[in-house]
């Protein structure tokens, strides 16, 4: 019967520690991106760039340590792709500002309106 008593009180032990332990959702980095702006412009040599601006905000409990974020542009020409890392610690709460500069494959080329910027995927860590 001790023996018995033993297991079942070492059993309800680990089923109280798993069920009491905190979510992932307490601890993992959570947070949103958005696009704030972009600017086109032409360079001294010829060349026409696209900066486009983003926005970090921390919407978890928990500090982001590290941002990924990817980000399509489409122009009247084509469509550009790109990833950035981000290394700025970003406090629950807050938010950062980061940029991104695309190089256009034609000096004639144009972004329609903000629309046509977005985020396509993100991370944090």
């Amino acid at each position: 019967m001790k023996k018995c008593s033993v297991w079942i009180l070492l059993f309800i032990l680990i089923g109280f520690l798993f069920f009491s332990c905190a979510s992932g959702s307490d601890w993992y980095p959570t947070g949103k991106v958005e696009i704030s702006k972009y600017r086109v412009y032409d360079t001294p040599d010829g060349l026409r760039n696209c900066t486009v601006f983003y926005k970090v905000s921390n919407t978890g409990q928990s500090r982001i340590n590290q941002s990924t974020v990817s980000i399509q542009l489409d122009t009247d020409k084509g469509s550009y792709l790109t990833t950035v890392v981000n290394t700025t610690v970003v406090l629950p709460g807050k938010s950062i500002y980061g940029s991104v500069n695309i190089s256009f494959f034609d000096i004639t080329e144009t972004v329609n309106d903000s629309g046509s910027i977005t985020v396509t995927d993100y991370f944090f860590e």
